[in-house]
């Protein structure tokens, strides 16, 4: 369907990828991560920055630790834990709380450059945040995204 055919890997004149994922939106960047990190030779770097509402809510954990632990450091998974922005602690969670936000994004993703890539897949309500809805291909002025720097030229909406 063109429609859905947003970026096609091997991502032309990119170096490094963000990932910025809600729920079950990880399940068509994980096809994407996969690709990247077990292609002979591919030298992309990727940062998954993947929210959930709990840890028994993290879609494709294992598969996704086993693909960074087998990408030579070129791939960090960051799970971000919670069901609202100022997250209290979990038990037995060691990872991120509160919600993929601007904070977030500027502590762990690459920035904005012509060479990154930016890919963003989950409800409509992350879209609508970062960078405006999923069936524009622009970035949205006031987004999360564009008040960063990233523009259209750097982004995929999944």
């Amino acid at each position: 369907i063109p429609f859905n055919i947003k970026a096609q890997y091997p991502f032309a004149g990119k170096t490094k990828v963000n990932m910025i994922c809600g729920g079950t939106g990880i399940t068509p960047m994980y096809q994407a991560l996969y690709k990247i990190a077990f292609t002979p030779g591919d030298s992309l770097q990727v940062v998954a920055l993947i929210g959930n509402r709990t840890p028994a809510d993290i879609l494709l954990r294992g598969e996704l630790e086993e693909v960074a632990k087998q990408s030579g450091g070129r791939v960090k998974i960051v799970h971000v834990v919670g069901t609202k922005p100022d997250q209290e602690p979990i038990p037995g969670w060691e990872g991120e709380l509160g919600w993929v936000d601007e904070d977030k994004i500027k502590k762990f993703c690459f920035p904005p450059a012509p060479d990154v890539l930016t890919m963003v897949c989950g409800v409509p309500g992350l879209y609508e945040i970062m960078c405006g809805p999923r069936t524009e291909p622009e970035v949205k002025a006031g987004t999360v995204l564009d008040k960063l720097g990233y523009t259209s030229q750097m982004m995929s909406k999944m």
